[in-house]
């Protein structure tokens, strides 16, 4: 079988991998950028797991996300899951376009896998945090 090139991705202490052709970081992307003072936020990484039948989309956060919270009142958590949920919010509002065929949707569209151009159904999106 021929090696698949792969590409790896630091962020939040964090480092991960996936052949290269199969993932995508919205940050990275014109379309996005041209987004980014618009209040609508992303996540660090997507790819189309085809082993699941699956689009997931990563969020990393490493332990820096504590340090400036006051343990105690529960800052954290609050702020946390309050960013996540916009981040997701954002995200799948995005990739809708992109499934909605939009004019924005489809310049984007072209910068993606394949894979995750066309919605894939409610039950095979996963939101994951790491």
């Amino acid at each position: 079988m021929p090696h698949r090139p792969v590409r790896e991705i630091t962020e939040s202490g964090f480092k991960v991998s996936w052949p290269a052709g199969d993932c995508f970081r919205l940050a990275e992307l014109g379309p996005y950028q041209r987004l980014s003072g618009k209040f609508l936020k992303e996540m660090d990484v997507g790819w189309y797991d085809s082993a699941k039948g699956a689009l997931v989309l990563l969020e990393l956060k490493g332990a820096e996300v504590w340090t400036a919270f006051n343990f105690d009142a529960d800052q954290a958590h609050n702020h946390l899951i309050s960013n996540l949920v916009d981040k997701a919010s954002d995200v799948l509002l995005i990739l809708g376009s992109v499934w909605a065929r939009t004019e924005f949707g489809n310049e984007l569209a072209a910068l993606l896998p394949e894979k995750t151009r066309r919605f894939p159904g409610t039950a095979k999106l996963k939101l994951q945090i790491s």
